[in-house]
């Protein structure tokens, strides 16, 4: 944990704004209430304790120090990450605890409560934070978009892209989520750094307001960029 948290800070900068925040660090059994059910830890914001499965005990082989150290080295190829998994996983806990502590301050919780929202304004906004900040601390170099296509990535007429995302299956909304959430971020990353607008995100939902996605997105960087800008 702390070797990957010091490879965090090089590659990004400091998480939790910088603060010396001690957390503590449990592991539990299938039986303990508090056992992390949807993945392979949980974080507490309010008593600052991450929960990993017990079982991540046993995921540790050796010679994983080497691939340890350095954040991207992990992630650029499909062995390391094959062969070492409890680093990503332990990578996973600490964004995680990152997020849930920013948002935990505001008295909200990440993910935020909208991504299981009926409502598709509140959901897929939501969803789009969440692709994004996945694709960003997991990818060294973002995918080639099309910024002229922003009509497609960043739909204007939500109803009607609701009405042909689904009759396709759903793969004109997992672009949106992965694109359009990519496209709404990077640009933010790149000006202010991944640990600050990824807090940013994670203190403020991205709502869908008047049926638009593209003008919607384009205020939500407009408030981020005055934000993070003090």
């Amino acid at each position: 944990m702390c070797i990957r948290n010091r490879a965090i800070e090089t590659a990004f900068g400091p998480l939790f704004d910088g603060r010396e925040i001690q957390i503590r660090i449990e592991f539990l059994s299938e039986d303990d209430p508090l056992y992390p059910q949807a993945s392979m830890s949980s974080y507490d914001a309010g008593r600052h304790i991450i929960y990993f499965r017990r079982r991540v005990l046993m995921l540790a082989p050796e010679a994983w120090y080497d691939n340890a150290m350095a954040y991207w080295t992990y992630y650029q190829g499909g062995i390391a990450r094959s062969s070492y998994p409890v680093i990503g996983i332990v990578d996973e806990a600490l964004w995680d605890a990152h997020l849930g502590q920013a948002a935990h301050e505001r008295g909200l919780t990440w993910p935020n409560e909208d991504c299981r929202a009926i409502d598709i304004s509140r959901r897929l906004g939501c969803e789009m934070l969440i692709t994004a900040i996945a694709q960003l601390v997991q990818s060294p170099t973002a995918p080639l978009l099309n910024a002229n296509r922003l009509d497609l990535l960043w739909p204007g007429d939500l109803a009607d892209f609701e009405r042909r995302a689904w009759a396709r299956r759903g793969r004109e909304y997992r672009d949106v989520c992965r694109l359009g959430g990519l496209m709404l971020l990077e640009p933010l990353v790149r000006e202010f750094g991944v640990p600050r607008v990824f807090a940013y995100a994670a203190r403020t939902p991205f709502r869908i307001e008047n049926n638009d996605v593209r003008l919607s997105a384009l205020r939500y960087q407009d408030d981020a960029r005055s934000t993070l800008a003090l």
